[in-house]
Parts: structure tokens; C-alpha cells; sequence
């Protein structure tokens, strides 16, 4: 097996945490959270961020302008999904 072949696979065997710390599969990883937020929490997206990322990705409040949190940290319920649009798109 090769190098590209033993990573492809190890994305596979890696859990929400793992592909989020991941140079590789978390900022990918954090698109998709938050496609998922603007998407599918949508109402909750709209009413808490003004939909901008400051420039660590971290999401900006409309409440006070303050950027506290990534996208992957406001999906708990949609983990499994962002997980699998994840390894999807490292499939390429």
C-alpha cells in the first residue's frame, strides 16, 4: 500500500477529534461544520453569528462581535454527518 493510499485510510479509521486536529482533514473538516451550521441549524446560525469567520476561523457572535468558537465546536448534533462529508471529500 501506498504513502497516499495508508493516509486515505487512516482518515477512515480517524474520529471526529482526530480529523479535527488534522492539518490535512480539519480545516476541511471545519468547511463542512460549517456548511452544516448554515445549512441544516440554520435558524440557530442566524440568530448567533453574523456568518463571518475571523481570521483563525473562529465564528463571530452577533451578541457581541466576539469570536469564541469554530464551526466544529457548535455541531454536536450533526458530528456524524460533517464526519462523513469529511472523509468523502478525502476520498476526492
Amino acid at each position: 500500500m501506498g504513502f497516499e493510499q495508508q493516509k486515505l485510510a487512516s482518515y477512515e479509521n480517524m474520529n471526529f477529534e482526530e480529523l479535527r486536529k488534522d492539518s490535512v482533514a480539519g480545516p476541511i473538516l471545519e468547511k463542512n461544520a460549517l456548511e452544516i451550521l448554515q445549512t441544516k441549524d440554520k435558524e440557530y446560525f442566524n440568530r448567533e453569528f453574523t456568518g463571518e469567520l475571523d481570521e483563525q476561523g473562529y465564528l463571530v457572535r452577533k451578541s457581541d462581535g466576539r469570536a469564541l468558537t469554530k464551526p466544529s465546536q457548535n455541531i454536536e448534533r450533526y458530528r456524524e454527518d460533517v464526519v462523513e462529508m469529511t472523509r468523502t471529500e478525502l476520498r476526492g
